[in-house]
């Protein structure tokens, strides 16, 4: 399925059509301005399509410098260090990778709690009041830290 496109732009992002992991890549794709092809994957294409990506799983990146890349975090990475958006040296990689991994913390709260099925009603207000909160703070700190920048 993958190998049918032809990559005529900056490159091919195949994902669902919501946010969920496909949404940072959108996102530093934006931010640096790169012209892609974001191919909304529908259920049906995902099930004939499922076999053709490395891990059975979505997100893909497809490029004509790395070719098929997996892996949402590894996505990131490669896009933020192919358009220069991961520092200009080891210590502001360093925080921007400090940064990444407090957002990785939030993301996977939230998904726990909206993948609890039957104890989703009793999880959310925990989530809600206590631990995106939380995160939030630590993020605060950092930007009064760092001059809101």
């Amino acid at each position: 399925f993958l190998s049918t496109y032809c990559i005529m732009s900056a490159g091919d992002l195949f994902y669902f059509d919501f946010r969920g992991r496909g949404f940072i890549i959108r996102v530093l794709l934006d931010i640096a301005h790169v012209d892609y092809n974001d191919h909304r994957v529908t259920f049906e294409e995902w099930s004939s399509m499922k076999t053709t990506c490395t891990f059975g799983q979505l997100p893909v990146w497809k490029d004509s410098d790395v070719g098929t890349l997996s892996q949402s975090h590894s996505i990131h990475r490669y896009l933020a260090n192919k358009y220069n958006l991961n520092g200009k040296n080891a210590i502001e990689t360093a925080r921007i990778d400090e940064i990444y991994e407090e957002g990785n913390d939030i993301f996977n709260a939230i998904i726990q709690v909206l993948f609890a099925k039957d104890q989703f009603e009793e999880k959310k207000p925990n989530l809600i009041t206590n631990i995106i909160p939380k995160h939030i703070a630590f993020l605060t700190n950092i930007l009064k830290k760092n001059n809101d920048g």
